[in-house]
């Protein structure tokens, strides 16, 4: 069922173009990260999302996404925007991963993918609570000055 659950939503989310190939232009997208349309989360996609992250170890800015996504699917809400990306970037990046792929290349075709930035993943309320860990390219892609 879950294989079934993520084959739909690749084929629901899918963008043409090859897997791999250059990504350039995703680092100055911001128009496509911040007009995500609402996807539904399930408790499959989420477990999915947090099994991949585990093995990553312990990470202040995956924690506070995977806890706006747990009280998103709590409150019945689809989520957008970062949270959008973020889910569907991990789920599809764990997705390639477990059939083989590096992660370095499961995260560039998930960026492809989506025709996200890799900015766009973290919710701008993550990047100020965690100084610390984004840099300024966050910071400046979601307009949040220094």
């Amino acid at each position: 069922m879950n294989h079934i659950v993520l084959c739909l939503l690749t084929l629901l989310f899918s963008l043409s173009g090859p897997a791999m190939g250059g990504y350039s232009d995703f680092w100055q997208s911001s128009i496509a990260a911040k007009t995500t349309p609402g996807v539904r989360l399930s408790e499959k996609g989420l477990n999915l999302v947090d099994n991949h992250l585990a093995q990553f170890g312990d990470d202040a800015g995956n924690a506070a996404m995977m806890q706006r996504l747990r009280t998103a699917q709590a409150n019945g809400q689809k989520v957008t925007g970062a949270d959008a990306n973020f889910y569907l970037h991990e789920a599809s990046e764990a997705t390639m991963m477990g059939r083989g792929m590096s992660y370095d290349a499961a995260h560039a075709a998930a960026l492809q993918k989506y025709n996200v930035s890799p900015f766009s993943l973290y919710h701008p309320e993550v990047i100020q609570a965690n100084p610390g860990i984004f840099g300024t390219g966050f910071k400046n892609y979601w307009g949040l000055g220094q």
